[in-house]
């Protein structure tokens, strides 16, 4: 266990570049805590790097200091009264903006300050984006990057459940980063190597919304149907030619028959039906048969319930904390940053009341199929990799689209209502709607939101 701990503790020496020049002007530090706005001061680079956060107060930049935010920028779509932690592209796009400022030769001699508001939702994702970029780029540990952003008198709150209203299901800020840490090391995702294209259109329910959560291994899905009709659900056969590009040779459906399994076993693709209610947790029988074709499959597996969110991440969780020993927090963040709203409910009380049985389970394995409790599986290539990629199979991809270019001419945006607004089912939905079907049809609206937003974005640029 000590010689885990020291391994993902290893490599703590940072590497930035160089200070600017600060001959003309006082400690930086020193310089933002006098700003009678500024409520927490973090510095992450001394003289270079700082994350600010001011009470509601919009920075303009100067010669020594050059200010940002990404509160209004990187945003996270929510279900209900969920708010976070932001996703995978948009950590992404933050390291590749932060690398770009901390190159940039006209930003060379200024201090570089991310600052955000005082509202505690996009305080605290402000804060999981420099603190990811901290472990990454600057080689801090998890510890490390929290205890600078930390303070006794503006504590960050807790990320919650995909649940309407307040929950009691939380995930702290530190399990996420503890997450994006094991994540990294066991080479899960390379953000040096990550097609931010790819996760945002696969994401999108309209190109099949599939995520992947292990690379060559895990990948979550909405269940398809065979009459999709026109609520953006897909047939099987839509999944066909990315499975096969991808190497998903099996299916497993955890929630009630919608589409015919031959679909995808005429195709070559295994199928498995492991049913459970909606909403339920798995019993001991479905997780030992879950482990027991996943342990065996031949390439990777693609889980689905009626959204892909809660059941699924019930038993993908468990193979994270299984094979990786993660804890069951920091299974459910890493799966959240992949898959936003994984796991609703008392299903994160299940996987923390499994979580020690799962780690016995995890040894046990690793010292019998691989000679000893730490040989945990590192991966050549991470989730969505350009570089595990040959040319031809980035065709299904490219041809995805959700963007503003899938509008008519001429169109008018519309802005619809929040489907929590309407009592009525959706139209895949026989007689009772499902959590799985109100959480699809959420996903929909946030997405078609999200397209006439850029849309307008578009419009707005061109005139």
């Amino acid at each position: 266990m000590n010689n885990r701990n020291s391994r993902l503790s290893r490599n703590s020496t940072h590497t930035h570049t160089p200070p600017p020049h600060t001959d003309t002007m006082t400690c930086p530090k020193s310089e933002l805590e006098a700003d009678k706005h500024a409520l927490v001061v973090s510095e992450f680079i001394p003289n270079r790097l700082y994350f600010v956060t001011f009470r509601n107060k919009t920075h303009r930049n100067t010669t020594d200091f050059h200010y940002f935010t990404t509160d209004d920028e990187l945003v996270y779509n929510n279900y209900y009264a969920d708010f976070g932690p932001l996703n995978l592209a948009a950590v992404a796009k933050y390291i590749n903006k932060m690398n770009f400022k901390l190159k940039s030769p006209s930003l060379a001699s200024k201090v570089i300050v991310h600052f955000t508001s005082s509202n505690e939702k996009k305080r605290v994702n402000a804060a999981f984006l420099i603190a990811v970029y901290a472990i990454v780029n600057l080689k801090m540990t998890p510890n490390e990057a929290y205890n600078r952003l930390c303070s006794l008198k503006y504590p960050y709150t807790s990320f919650q459940d995909a649940s309407m209203g307040e929950s009691q299901f939380k995930v702290r800020l530190i399990d996420c980063l503890n997450a994006v840490r094991k994540a990294v090391f066991f080479g899960i995702v390379n953000f040096d190597d990550f097609n931010i294209d790819e996760y945002e259109k696969m994401d999108n329910i309209k190109n099949g919304d599939v995520s992947w959560i292990v690379p060559e291994k895990f990948l979550a899905f909405s269940g398809p149907v065979d009459s999709p009709g026109e609520e953006c659900y897909h047939a099987p056969e839509y999944y066909l030619n990315y499975f096969r590009e991808n190497k998903v040779n099996t299916v497993i459906r955890l929630n009630v028959k919608m589409y015919n399994s031959k679909s995808f076993s005429n195709a070559g693709v295994a199928h498995y039906e492991l049913y459970f209610v909606d909403g339920s947790v798995p019993s001991h029988e479905i997780v030992t048969r879950f482990f027991d074709i996943t342990e065996n499959a031949s390439g990777a597996v693609a889980v689905h319930c009626k959204a892909g969110l809660g059941r699924t991440g019930c038993l993908i969780g468990a193979y994270l904390i299984k094979h990786y020993r993660m804890t069951a927090l920091e299974a459910i963040a890493w799966m959240r940053i992949c898959r936003p709203g994984c796991v609703i409910g008392y299903q994160q009380t299940w996987l923390e009341e499994m979580e020690p049985a799962l780690w016995n389970m995890g040894d046990s394995y690793r010292l019998r199929y691989h000679g000893g409790v730490d040989r945990i599986h590192n991966h050549k290539y991470g989730i969505y990799s350009f570089r595990n990629k040959e040319p031809n199979q980035m065709q299904s991809v490219e041809g995805l689209s959700c963007d503003c270019r899938d509008m008519q001419q001429g169109s008018t945006p519309t802005l619809y209502p929040h489907p929590s607004l309407h009592a009525s089912p959706t139209a895949t939905s026989s007689k009772t709607e499902t959590q799985g079907d109100k959480l699809n049809a959420v996903k929909r609206w946030r997405d078609m939101q999200q397209t006439v937003k850029s849309f307008k974005k578009v419009l707005k640029k061109t005139h």
